[in-house]
């Protein structure tokens, strides 16, 4: 009787680890397509801020000429040099580990969800 014991613990804990496999490699499969989608949008943050940052080059420099001409004139520049404009943020990088715990965290929320729902001592 004890052998089938055993047994059965063996095959519990080998489906365990087959159940913790797929979950990894879910986990895995979602966080290449999140990279995916992340790279592209970097790369549109980065071509956004590199043409504010040349537009704000471009404006520096006339004002460069502007500034240059009022100190052989000997008077003040028109115009104060003009401010860089504020870039766009980086986006946070996904992390593995968020894929994996969002996926334990999830199934954790349904079965708390459950439990609330047949408790019915909560009465407003």
């Amino acid at each position: 009787m004890s052998n089938k014991v055993c047994h059965n613990l063996s095959h519990a804990e080998r489906d365990a680890k087959k159940d913790a496999a797929v979950k990894r490699k879910d986990a895995k499969t979602k966080y290449v397509e999140a990279i995916g989608v992340w790279k592209v949008r970097e790369m549109d943050r980065k071509g956004q801020n590199s043409a504010l940052k040349l537009e704000w080059e471009k404006d520096v420099r006339k004002w460069e000429v502007e500034r240059n001409s009022a100190k052989c004139e000997r008077r003040k520049p028109r115009w104060t040099k003009p401010k860089i404009p504020a870039m766009e943020k980086p986006i946070p990088k996904p992390k593995v580990a968020d894929f994996v715990e969002e996926r334990e965290s999830s199934e954790e929320n349904e079965e708390m969800e459950g439990e609330d729902t047949s408790d019915g001592s909560d009465s407003d």
